[in-house]
């Protein structure tokens, strides 16, 4: 049985949303059968239609591939070919890593494009241009890498253009969303290459201008195009597998409800090398995550969990986890992330933890100090047990630990 539009979450607001000016379908209040195709009465399973237009066409998606291109993309992955995913929708959903999104320190100039990787003449653009165009054997290139005579399917509107200027090239996973998911601590070619990528047809796509503008660097769980959406969704995840982006949770949580609506089809892609900055801070001229490091020894301390009394703001700040700096070299911890086993998280201000120093988060709210910060998060290391992770602002674990809970107490390690 097709699975009613309304298993997807309605789309949140969390930056940007007054951006948006293609609405998604009216229908998304109603029960809509997902199909893959532009049309109510041709869709297929488990993929989402449109709620506006009538057609008999049938989308590549419900036919299980894609429309008949141009000439192939060329692979221009200058580094060694990295392992490969293989694996189901809902699996390559499972293998991504969470964590909060941040944003400071984002320039759009610090991922340069459109770049000309193969020196063949013919720009990240242009290649792009070339590959997706419809025109067959009436399609060919003149000068300044321009095609003539063919045409292009924006399948986010499933709008039809002859004239290239009226396209974008959409990053499917947009360079400021990939800068708070993990871009921010990489190097400069990395970026670049990211920003450039031709290895992987589903990182960059041809899309109207207007339905590229109103996606702006909003994920799924804010903005959807109208047409395709779980091809869009396997595209989104395919991306963010290849270049080991995190998700947030919104964002996670949306990727996750989209498996009872979305078919679980195989998805394959190669994984791309990630090289970080030397100094861990993102590089470039936006400074990155706060100064944070992509290494450093911090460890958890001690967690101080369901303090005695009612659990309000009379006590929140005694609930308390403390991080320890056990090496000789301080830690710039910007960026960094505390979380814990329910998603509540607490992204690190610039912060410095120095050489053999220890750093206190409190549960409520207050003055931040060299000693003592405040994650205002409420009450969450409850007396249940819980599990304490503290992330790198380049996305790896720097420690994690779980306490078993009972009664107020004080776990130290």
């Amino acid at each position: 049985m097709t699975a009613p539009l309304g298993s997807f979450p309605a789309l949140g607001s969390r930056r940007r949303l007054a951006t948006v000016a293609v609405a998604l379908p009216a229908a998304m209040a109603t029960l809509l059968p997902l199909a893959g195709c532009a049309a109510t009465t041709q869709q297929g399973p488990g993929e989402i239609g449109s709620a506006t237009t009538v057609s008999a066409t049938v989308s590549a998606d419900q036919a299980g591939a894609r429309p008949a291109a141009g000439p192939a993309r060329p692979d221009v992955e200058p580094l060694a070919r990295a392992a490969k995913f293989t694996g189901r929708y809902s699996e390559a959903v499972s293998a991504l890593r969470r964590g909060a999104e941040v944003r400071d320190g984002y320039e759009r100039e610090e991922f340069t494009h459109w770049v000309d990787a193969d020196s063949d003449g013919c720009d990240t653009r242009e290649e792009v241009l070339a590959a997706e165009s419809l025109g067959g054997s009436t399609a060919s290139a003149g000068p300044g890498c321009d095609v003539t005579g063919a045409t292009w399917h924006s399948y986010y509107d499933d709008q039809t253009f002859t004239d290239s200027s009226d396209l974008d090239i959409d990053h499917t996973v947009a360079l400021a969303e990939s800068w708070d998911s993990g871009a921010r601590a990489w190097d400069d070619q990395t970026r670049e290459r990211f920003a450039n990528d031709l290895g992987e047809p589903r990182s960059l796509i041809a899309v109207s201008a207007s339905s590229n503008r109103s996606k702006s660097d909003q994920d799924p769980s804010e903005w959807m195009p109208e047409h395709q959406q779980c091809r869009y969704l396997r595209d989104w995840v395919t991306v963010k597998v290849r270049w080991s982006l995190s998700v947030d949770r919104a964002e996670r949580a949306f990727l996750r409800d989209s498996l009872t609506s979305c078919p679980d089809k195989k998805i394959t892609v190669r994984r791309a090398r990630i090289v970080k900055d030397a100094a861990g801070t993102g590089g470039g001229t936006g400074g990155g995550t706060a100064g944070g490091n992509a290494s450093g020894a911090v460890k958890v301390a001690s967690v101080v969990y369901d303090p005695p009394g009612s659990d309000d703001e009379s006590n929140l700040n005694a609930e308390v986890v403390a991080l320890r700096n056990p090496s000789s070299a301080a830690v710039k911890m910007g960026g960094w992330i505390l979380s814990d086993a329910a998603d509540h998280t607490f992204t690190f201000p610039t912060f410095t933890l120095a050489a053999g120093s220890v750093v206190r988060i409190h549960s409520g709210s207050g003055k931040a100090t060299d000693t003592d910060l405040f994650a205002s998060y409420g009450h969450v290391w409850n007396n249940s047990g819980d599990t304490v992770t503290l992330t790198r602002s380049g996305g790896s674990i720097a420690d994690s630990v779980s306490y078993p809970g009972g009664g107020s107490g004080r776990v130290d390690y």
